[in-house]
Parts: C-alpha cells; structure tokens; sequence
C-alpha cells in the first residue's frame, strides 16, 4: 500500500457547486494539448461583474496538473495561494500549499482507499469500498476520535450509471437523504428523485444537455410535481471544443465564468 502525503491551501469551493450545477466553471481539464487555463468567475446578479473565484491550472508537458494558483478577489492580479502537486507512480503523492495536509492511501492498483484531512479546523479520514469494475460503492467520513460523520452508499447499473446514491448522518435525519437517477444511453443523469430519511420526497429534477454533453438546463419541482424553479447554463466553445465562457442563472442569481486556455 503506497501513501501520499498532501498539503494545500484550505480554499476549495464545495464539490456540490461542481459537477451537475457548474456555477463557479467545472475546473475540469480542457480538451487538447494544454499548458495552462483560468477559471475567472463573476457574480452577475446586480447588474455588475463582482469577481468571485479566479484560479489558474499549469500542466507539465505530458499533461498533468503540476501547479494551482489562486487569486485574490479584490485584487485578480495578486496571487492568494500557490498550490503544487507532486506524483509518484503516475498516481497524486502530494499537494502542497499552506492550510491544510491530506494523507492518501493507495492499494496496488492504484485505487484510492483512505483520505486523512487535516487543517486547523477541519479534520477527518475517509475510507473507500469499490466494486469489482472500480467504482466506489461505499464511502464513510470519521473525526480523529472515531467517531462516525457520516457514510455515503452508491449503485450502479450495467453500463455503469450511477442509480443511487445515500447520504447517511448517524442522529441527524435533517441532514440524510436518498437521491435516485435515471440515465440515459450514454449515462447522463436526465432525472432525479430525492428522498428524506423519512421516505418523504423532497424534490425532483430533469436534466437537459447540449451537443457536448454539458449541463445546459434543471427544472425542480417540490414533492406534489409543483414547479419550483429553473436553472440554465449557456456556453460558448472554441474551435477545439472546450468551453471558453459559461453563464448560469436560476431565479435568484446569475454568474459569468470566463475560462482562457493556453494550447501548446
């Protein structure tokens, strides 16, 4: 079993705000032979552009991520935090920056099973189960006392599309919940059912994309099928395909993220 140690900046914005709701950009890697890119990210909702996030990605020659640099908000041009990351194996070892150290363990086939955070208000382990096709199928969330935070449950389907997925908070139902999706062919997410610990329903979403595949549209509706809101992600894309500017808006707010790539 190989363990990395990593030590970085404690400025993540929540994983929820990524993935299926980009409002900040996605920070995925472009398409491409790419040396660098930057997410700038404004708030819109005022009429104005109020920066929000700025990070800048730098890659090595072969591709990988070797440096994250973040932004001051007030300042774009002054530089917050540097973060680097360090491989061993083709696999992360390290991450350096200035807040916060995270220790991972690997099995030999380079699967992650442990996470142990640590930063001066925040610390926890987290341990990984897989299934025989790699996928995480169990994931629990403990304090350095030992004392359970929290467990997440996930199942798949053939083609291997996420259908379930639980969150438990031992004492805490409020807080737990069971969210159920439908797929499509190519195992995009089009719908979603999502259900207190109680078995009540909390809401649904439907999901559309573009030609990209990208996020283009979520309509919510409350546990009756009362319509609730709508999100919309509009994007513009290069010549290469990447997205170069995404602007999300729902009922409350807007948000104009603006990524620029250096191509090599």
């Amino acid at each position: 079993m190989k363990v990395g140690f990593v030590l970085s900046l404690l400025f993540i914005i929540p994983s929820f705000l990524y993935g299926q709701y980009p409002v900040f950009g996605d920070e995925k890697r472009p398409k491409g032979n790419i040396s660098s890119f930057i997410e700038s990210c404004y708030d819109t909702s005022q009429g104005m552009s109020v920066l929000v996030s700025k990070n800048k990605f730098n890659y090595n020659q072969n591709g990988v991520l070797i440096e994250r640099i973040v932004y001051d908000t007030i300042d774009s041009t002054k530089v917050y935090q540097k973060v680097s990351y360090i491989y061993e194996d083709a696999e992360l070892f390290e991450e350096v920056g200035e807040t916060y150290k995270i220790r991972y363990a690997y099995d030999d086939n380079g699967k992650k099973l442990a996470e142990k955070y640590t930063s001066a208000n925040i610390n926890y382990l987290k341990r990984y189960d897989y299934n025989t096709n790699g996928q995480v199928v169990k994931l629990v969330s403990y304090s350095p006392k030992g004392k359970l935070l929290y467990s997440e449950s996930f199942k798949y389907d053939d083609q291997k599309a996420l259908l379930k997925f639980a969150h438990t908070v031992p004492d805490s139902s409020d807080k737990s919940f069971l969210a159920i999706y439908t797929p499509d062919a190519k195992g995009k997410r089009i719908s979603e059912r999502v259900y207190a610990a109680t078995d009540y329903i909390l809401y649904t979403s439907k999901f559309k994309y573009d030609s990209q595949d990208q996020l283009i549209e979520e309509m919510r509706y409350n546990y009756s099928g009362t319509y609730i809101f709508k999100k919309t992600f509009k994007y513009v894309y290069d010549k290469v395909g990447n997205w170069t500017s995404l602007i999300h808006k729902n009922k409350t707010s807007s948000y104009l993220t603006i990524r620029q790539i250096q191509y090599n």
